[in-house]
């Protein structure tokens, strides 16, 4: 059978489905390098496109059970989704075919972890309520960028967002008190900027960081307050693995996360 042309294939165990590919192989060893290949692909230890274990796993992964109308239309799909990249997340295909999503799909969606992911078809009639019942994320579309849109949105909401740290203030440690079980307390002098109560710390010692520290309490004049500015003293109570010495400088700064996207 030359390429292109039509052909019917006898002695197959497992039904192949549509757009699956068929490789003529010289003997049995090289079956057994393809099973191997397989096993590895299923558990996104290799590319589908590559015989090379990937040297760096993305931290998170979005599995999709991937289905469409027409093999046209799901290997231009998958040319598209290939080229949504990120250094921390990936899409990764567990299955892929075409036609309606059967009881069979939704379970091993289930297995995997997976959502359903359609292009102009949807679960056969009755399997609803299987999907719902059992929690299963599931989208049918019919515009190729919205499903793309779809799957970016979805990705993105697993891209760790950016911490970011702003220096709020400075003080220098004027005697420390003690240390109880869960907190300590120092008392100090605010040189620059301001001490809020929800802001945290680092204990800087000749210039070298020796650790970082949470406030639970701030005071000036001994009434709890939120906030304390040049030239005010104050007492805090924090928590921390260090005690902290007098002349020691404590940098204090607040901490924002920011949505990252995957431009």
């Amino acid at each position: 059978a030359a390429p292109s042309m039509p052909a019917r294939i006898l002695g197959l165990k497992p039904v192949p489905q549509v757009g699956e590919l068929i490789k003529q192989v010289e003997n049995y060893k090289e079956i057994k390098k393809l099973q191997k290949r397989s096993a590895l692909q299923a558990k996104g230890l290799v590319d589908e496109d590559s015989a090379h274990a990937r040297k760096k796993t993305p931290v998170h992964i979005l599995k999709i059970f991937l289905k469409t109308d027409v093999l046209g239309t799901l290997e231009a799909l998958l040319d598209e989704i290939d080229k949504i990249r990120h250094s921390e997340v990936e899409i990764q295909i567990i299955r892929k075919g075409i036609g309606a999503f059967n009881e069979s799909d939704i379970l091993e969606a289930e297995a995997h972890g997976a959502m359903l992911i359609g292009f102009k078809v949807k679960a056969v009639s009755g399997s609803e309520h299987l999907i719902s019942g059992r929690g299963i994320p599931y989208q049918s579309f019919s515009i190729i960028y919205e499903l793309l849109d779809y799957l970016k949105a979805e990705l993105e909401k697993l891209i760790p967002p950016e911490i970011i740290e702003e220096a709020i203030g400075e003080a220098r440690v004027l005697a420390f008190f003690g240390k109880s079980q869960k907190h300590m307390i120092l008392g100090g002098v605010v040189t620059d900027g301001v001490i809020t109560r929800d802001a945290r710390f680092h204990i800087f010692r000749n210039g070298e960081v020796l650790g970082e520290g949470k406030i639970f309490d701030l005071q000036v004049n001994k009434e709890s307050v939120k906030e304390a500015r040049p030239p005010h003293e104050f007492g805090l109570k924090f928590s921390g693995d260090l005690i902290a010495k007098e002349g020691d400088i404590l940098k204090f700064f607040t901490v924002r996360k920011e949505k990252r996207t995957l431009l």
